[in-house]
């Protein structure tokens, strides 16, 4: 048997009534907590697939506030990362690499590590007909220009539907998780 005096459906009342005078700013508060978790939330999902580390996927990831919403952003305009950077190896033939955690290892075949211009190793590819080279150590020899190799940038990981709509699952339960919390906090009795 549930009985209930006025007095504490007057004070539930009361709590109510504060709750909803009080819901704008825990909304903003709440959409605050999602934004300081939305780069977390993104390089778990994207980690999930792409076989490159997270802290490599977190270098390129911005959240923040815009409005009622937040936004997960890669950095746009940036080449992706190197083939290095997903584990790319060299073998007799080629690269070896795997660029997405569910499909096996392909080689890139005439793949090749050396040292870039920076000094450290860069994964490279010969493309395009030989040309003469016009400056460093082989000026006037016939070579094949280099291209680095790169795997997909963080951006394009985040247009991906599978990455794209986990992050948004995580968002709608992180919300509903906050929103219950806020509630229940705001509707203590006692």
């Amino acid at each position: 048997m549930i009985q209930a005096d006025l007095a504490s459906v007057k004070l539930l009342a009361q709590k109510l009534a504060d709750a909803a005078k009080d819901a704008p700013l825990a909304l903003e508060r709440a959409l605050t907590d999602i934004a300081r978790a939305g780069n977390t939330e993104a390089k778990r999902a994207a980690a999930a697939i792409y076989n490159l580390p997270s802290a490599r996927i977190a270098q390129d990831l911005k959240s923040r506030k815009d409005g009622g919403s937040v936004i997960v952003t890669g950095a746009r305009g940036q080449r992706g990362p190197l083939l290095l950077s997903y584990g790319a190896t060299q073998n007799s033939t080629g690269l070896a690499v795997k660029v997405i955690k569910t499909n096996g290892r392909k080689t890139i075949r005439g793949g090749f590590i050396a040292n870039g211009l920076s000094g450290g190793p860069v994964s490279f590819l010969r493309s395009g007909d030989k040309r003469r080279m016009r400056a460093g150590r082989n000026v006037g020899q016939l070579k094949q220009p280099l291209r680095a190799l790169r795997g997909p940038s963080v951006a394009n990981m985040l247009q991906k539907e599978a990455v794209n709509s986990v992050i948004v699952d995580r968002f709608v339960f992180r919300a509903n998780d906050i929103f219950s919390k806020r509630l229940k906090r705001a509707l203590r009795i006692g």
